[in-house]
């Protein structure tokens, strides 16, 4: 249907067309077409600016997403960071203890193997001492026999051997702290040393027999 303006002030005049008047089946077609033309326009722009603001959110999204993803990068990073920095302090401190283990454990074998050295060279002393105390005996024993059988009759064996006087020579070499040398007396000197014993004791008795009686006769002539 054809639309047509009339213009106030030429009314009197004849009635005018702002825009002129096609066919009617030519100025249908222009109005309708015209009109969806304005329409597609308005629809594009409003389409258009909904698009923009959309893609403006979305970019607005993308980079909000991005930064909480950097973020998060940057965490991962920094944990991690932390985690190797944790990891080698606790492979430090377990090294450390390692080799601190390992050196105690290598004083106390040291030590160990410096004690069983001391106590073997101890034990071999102590078995050449004895070896040597055992030879010494044996060997004193052997001059003791000798001597007993070169003596004879004149001797007495048990006098020899009394237990009291092998003690007591055993205990003086045993308290000077090293080995003195020894000689015993003879067979011979023995005997010798015997018979001036029991002559002095003779002699004294003699000599109190003879004071004991002058005395009771000088007391039997002042009566």
């Amino acid at each position: 249907m054809a639309t047509s303006y009339h213009c106030p002030s030429y009314n009197k005049y004849a009635t005018q067309y702002v825009t002129p008047a096609p066919q009617s089946d030519v100025t249908s077609q222009w109005s309708d077409t015209n009109s969806t033309t304005n329409l597609s326009e308005t629809t594009s722009e409003t389409i258009s600016l909904t698009r923009s603001e959309i893609e403006r959110l979305i970019h607005e999204d993308k980079e909000r997403d991005r930064r909480h993803c950097d973020k998060w990068k940057q965490w991962a990073r920094e944990q991690d960071a932390e985690d190797r920095l944790a990891f080698a302090v606790e492979n430090a401190r377990k090294e450390e203890d390692r080799c601190r283990l390992e050196a105690l454990v290598d004083r106390q074998t040291w030590e160990y193997e410096k004690l069983k050295l001391e106590a073997d060279r101890d034990r071999r002393v102590c078995l050449r001492k004895l070896k040597a105390d055992e030879k010494w005996e044996a060997e004193r024993q052997r001059r003791e026999a000798d001597r007993r059988g070169k003596g004879g009759s004149r001797t007495n064996p048990s006098r020899n051997d009394h237990p009291s006087r092998e003690h007591t020579t055993r205990y003086v070499t045993g308290t000077s702290g090293r080995r003195l040398p020894y000689t015993p007396l003879s067979d011979e000197a023995l005997i010798g040393i015997a018979k001036e014993s029991e002559k002095r004791s003779r002699t004294s008795s003699r000599e109190r027999y003879v004071v004991l009686h002058s005395y009771q006769m000088n007391i039997a002539d002042s009566n």
